[in-house]
């Protein structure tokens, strides 16, 4: 198992679990593999009010953005989104988007993925960023492009 991958997968899962919840549909995963390693992987996660799409590249460049696209408009977090500083929200009916620039020094997403990553070195699931329930949810996503990358 690649470590390096999958510790940029639960990059781009602990916003998308923050933000539309642990409550999908269903999820649908691609992986790519080289030297028994996973070097590339999609996941389309549909949620009853939207979907979450995360590409996530181990040597192979993708796009540094996240998308969070729901019933009622789209949220555009545009080069390098864990800084978590600077998004968009596109409403729907609206002609323009609002553009929303926020200084988070020392929270937001990258408050969020040091909790996580203190709670892996750990052996804790649960911490005042990410709780319990959302943590075995990432987990199970992990798990799930485990079994389908093999």
């Amino acid at each position: 198992i690649d470590d390096i991958f999958f510790g940029l997968m639960a990059m781009a899962l602990c916003p998308m679990v923050k933000i539309m919840g642990c409550d999908y549909t269903s999820i649908h995963t691609k992986t790519a593999k080289e030297n028994g390693n996973i070097e590339f992987a999609s996941a389309i996660v549909e949620y009853p009010v939207g979907e979450a799409v995360i590409n996530v590249g181990n040597q192979i460049r993708v796009e540094n953005k996240m998308e969070i696209i729901g019933t009622k408009g789209t949220i555009r977090l545009r080069d390098n989104w864990w800084k978590g500083n600077y998004f968009e929200l596109d409403k729907v009916g609206s002609s323009e988007p609002e553009i929303f620039n926020m200084n988070f020094e020392g929270n937001g997403f990258k408050f969020l993925l040091r909790q996580f990553a203190s709670m892996l070195k750990n052996g804790r699931t649960e911490s005042m960023g990410l709780f319990n329930r959302e943590s075995i949810k990432i987990t199970e996503i992990l798990e799930t492009i485990i079994k389908e990358g093999k």
